[in-house]
């Protein structure tokens, strides 16, 4: 009978061979699941930094849609205001002196909405002021003078001679292309946000592709290394153990690849 094989040819080679072969079965398991789990935390790192980018565009998006609307608001109220108070000055009816004191309340509101809103842009706060401006020189060189004499029936003549002579025109006008100014600097601001926002999105979908192909291709990896580090020499080590357990005790461990 031939004396048993005490070492195994592997460890006539200690130290050769790659180095991730020569860990214990315990090791590679957990590096392998720490590979894999570090990858996927990136991944999931990556993809929450690209959707707080894209909320960010979304938000200032909507921000610029919620100032465009408000200014379409204040040129909104301006015609309510024009079409009650020469309501007003026709018929001296209180519902449209009360229609014009209601909608004059909210532009003043949307005004003041708008310079809230666009606090940090210092060309819009400058176009609003000279809307405040503008505003009030229409209501004291013609709203307030027009209410007053349309209150007074003695006073009827006067009223129509100061309605003809369109005082409120010019200031009307004015406030307008003010609004219009203020708009068209939106929609120039809404299209440079648009835009950012489509290559957001874009970026983000392509990071999102990409750690995706990474992390099949990192899991195939770390299945590999558990097949070829663990599977096999367990595989090895177990047809080993079942030979010697027969009575060959001649059988040993082959060499770690």
């Amino acid at each position: 009978m031939n004396p048993p094989t005490t070492r195994v040819a592997a460890d006539a080679n200690t130290g050769s061979g790659h180095w991730f072969g020569n860990l214990r079965l315990g090791a590679k398991a957990a590096l392998l699941l720490g590979m894999v789990m570090s990858f996927f935390v990136l991944s999931a790192v990556m993809f929450l930094l690209g959707q707080a980018q894209v909320a960010d565009a979304r938000r200032l998006t909507e921000h610029t849609y919620t100032v465009l609307a408000e200014a379409a608001q204040l040129e909104t109220r301006m015609v309510e205001q024009t079409a009650a108070l020469r309501g007003y000055e026709l018929t001296a009816i209180a519902e449209y002196r009360d229609s014009f004191t209601s909608a004059g309340l909210a532009f003043t509101q949307h005004l003041q909405t708008l310079k809230q809103l666009t606090a940090d842009n210092a060309e819009q706060q400058a176009r609003l002021q000279r809307l405040t401006d503008l505003y009030r020189q229409w209501q004291l060189n013609y709203t307030e003078p027009a209410l007053i004499l349309a209150a007074d029936p003695s006073r009827r003549e006067e009223l129509l001679n100061f309605a003809r002579a369109q005082r409120g025109k010019p200031y009307r006008l004015a406030i307008r292309a003010e609004i219009d100014a203020i708009a068209t600097v939106e929609n120039a601001l809404l299209a440079t946000r648009n835009a950012a926002l489509t290559a957001t999105l874009a970026r983000s979908r392509s990071v999102s592709v990409l750690t995706l192909g990474l992390g099949l291709l990192a899991s195939g990896l770390a299945l590999l290394g558990v097949h070829r580090y663990i599977s096999l020499p367990l595989g090895r080590l177990r047809r080993v153990v079942d030979l010697q357990a027969s009575g060959d005790l001649d059988a040993t461990v082959p060499d770690r690849q």
